[in-house]
């Protein structure tokens, strides 16, 4: 995990992660996670300053055939910002920040999304705020 705020580019990156299906230990399918972010500073411009939101975008796309059991998110809330409350989304739809039964939290360091069960092939997009402090 990594964090990047950059000037006039589109600020992207992916991962081919690997991930055991059971604990028979088979591998599956590579999955790719792509972060990207979008920022609004406060005179409207996309400019990286005091007070400027930041919206993180996390799309996780898999091509295999098996379930995922147990499948989630996590992801640091980087240095310098500060966590916007209730602004964790799942495929659109809100998720709180406390650890309840929906899928979101937020632990005061890091957002986590549990996926539960994912039926492969699967894109899951979750995103939340921050503000440049």
């Amino acid at each position: 995990g990594s964090d990047a705020i950059v000037g006039h580019t589109d600020a992207l990156a992916s991962a081919t992660l690997s991930f055991i299906l059971d604990s028979s230990a088979r591998h599956g399918e590579p999955a790719t996670l792509t972060k990207s972010q979008t920022v609004l500073a406060p005179d409207g411009s996309a400019a990286a300053m005091i007070g400027a939101t930041i919206t993180y975008k996390l799309e996780l796309v898999t091509t295999g055939a098996e379930t995922l059991e147990h499948a989630e998110i996590v992801d640091a809330i980087p240095a310098g910002t500060k966590y916007v409350p209730g602004s964790i989304r799942l495929n659109g739809t809100a998720a709180s920040d406390a650890d309840d039964h929906d899928a979101g939290q937020f632990d005061g360091a890091q957002i986590r999304i549990a996926l539960g069960n994912l039926t492969q092939p699967t894109t899951q997009v979750v995103t939340f705020q921050v503000i440049i402090q």
